[in-house]
């Protein structure tokens, strides 16, 4: 999946949004609100894998719910694909040893280090009680809901790059709903979550736009004035997901 796939012009921005709005929900409520979180020098070393690139092929955003605030979040962790397509999904290597993943969410404006038995938690309270068209996506057949989304290295590095001189940089995360690969006969499955990533400062988000500027400069452009969009939703457009999915009950 290229750039041209991932990079979300205005047009698209709004749909996404709505999109999300109308599908999902929970029983008691859920905060769609957007996510802000300041874009520190540690937050851009582990968005473009200048740590762990040889090992891993790109970044991994998992769903995660509070049923106490109604919250959404997404846990970064680390993905890799091999040459027989099987996708594994990992945490972040912790320093000093052990595992973890970086949550982020409205409880913070920075990244939160969280332990595995909280990630375990937040993601299976997702599943299991997040809904989408009315019906709960633990009942949603394999792979008719993406699990998690997967976001290859190089283009979050041109992602980033675009926007690498901003002065006062924040990274804005709103719940979206685009299309993947599988339609779905029973229900709106064509339009799975996934988090739309935004650049901007602390006062609001940069402007995006519909002009193709990679037409004008090249391919490398293709991120100018644009958000960015859907990476590989898993399942169903990563090829064999070696993850399960959380038992409910």
């Amino acid at each position: 999946m290229n750039g041209h796939k991932l990079r979300l012009p205005l047009k698209k921005w709004d749909k996404a949004i709505s999109d999300f709005n109308s599908l999902y929900d929970t029983a008691g409520g859920l905060d769609k609100s957007q996510i802000k979180i300041e874009y520190t020098d540690e937050l851009r070393r582990l968005l473009t894998l200048i740590d762990l690139d040889d090992e891993y092929d790109g970044l991994v955003f998992h769903y995660g719910f509070d049923p106490t605030t109604k919250q959404l979040s997404y846990f970064i962790g680390l993905g890799k694909i091999d040459s027989n397509r099987k996708f594994s999904a990992y945490p972040l290597p912790k320093a000093g040893g052990g595992f973890e993943y970086i949550e982020v969410s409205n409880a913070s404006t920075s990244i939160q280090r969280k332990d595995i038995a909280f990630f375990d938690k937040k993601r299976k309270d997702y599943y299991c009680q997040v809904t989408k068209d009315g019906v709960a996506l633990n009942l949603i057949p394999s792979p008719y809901h993406a699990r998690m989304v997967f976001h290859k290295t190089q283009e979050l590095r041109a992602f980033d790059a675009e926007y690498a001189s901003s002065i006062d940089p924040y990274l804005y995360i709103d719940h979206g709903a685009r299309k993947d690969k599988i339609d779905t006969p029973t229900i709106d499955e064509s339009r799975d979550h996934t988090p739309l990533l935004r650049f901007g400062n602390q006062g609001k988000m940069f402007e995006i736009d519909d002009v193709p500027y990679e037409n004008y400069f090249g391919y490398s452009a293709r991120y100018r004035n644009k958000a960015f969009n859907i990476g590989q939703l898993c399942p169903p457009d990563c090829g064999t997901v070696s993850v399960p999915a959380p038992t409910c009950p």
